[in-house]
């Protein structure tokens, strides 16, 4: 099964546009295409920023959930999480929210192995105990995610990103 299919064109051209309209301050900065999966494109903003939009309407609702929660729930974590600094609202050229994001240097989780001192990391992570306290009930309080057995936070994807940054 291979990715889905684009439902809007999105390219450096539309990033610009979107900036000019909504952010010029920030319209004359570099943009560059870094990825596209199932969910999102990504594009370099300058040396600082990245640029993320839906590419489906099936998961465009989640950049919303992203822009409310990912702020919360970066501010009780240790490892970096790329939490909205602007966002973006659908226009005649593009039909959803967007985001604007820190770039954060590193690699998709994808594309390496993990080394343990990550993997212990990512399982305080998992466990919620993000800061050394019982932050599992906080954050559960702040996801939008439901969580099967109501243990912990459920991860999203996002954020697993993001955490094979931080040791880089």
């Amino acid at each position: 099964m291979g990715t889905p299919a684009a439902e809007h064109h999105i390219d450096e051209a539309l990033v610009r546009s979107l900036l000019l309209d909504q952010h010029p301050d920030l319209a004359q900065l570099p943009i560059q295409q870094v990825d596209a999966g199932w969910d999102n494109a990504m594009f370099r903003l300058g040396d600082r920023l990245a640029v993320r939009l839906p590419r489906r309407a099936a998961v465009a609702s989640l950049i919303t959930h992203e822009q409310t929660w990912l702020p919360q729930i970066a501010s009780r974590l240790t490892l970096p999480v790329p939490a909205p600094v602007r966002t973006g609202r659908p226009t005649k050229g593009y039909p959803w929210h967007w985001s604007i994001l820190p770039w954060l240097p590193g690699v998709c989780a994808d594309h390496r192995d993990f080394d343990s001192t990550e993997g212990s990391r990512f399982g305080l992570f998992r466990r919620g105990d993000a800061k050394g306290g019982n932050a599992k009930r906080d954050l559960s309080d702040l996801s939008p995610f439901p969580s099967p057995s109501n243990q912990g936070v459920p991860v999203p994807s996002i954020l697993l990103l993001s955490a094979t940054h931080s040791s880089q």
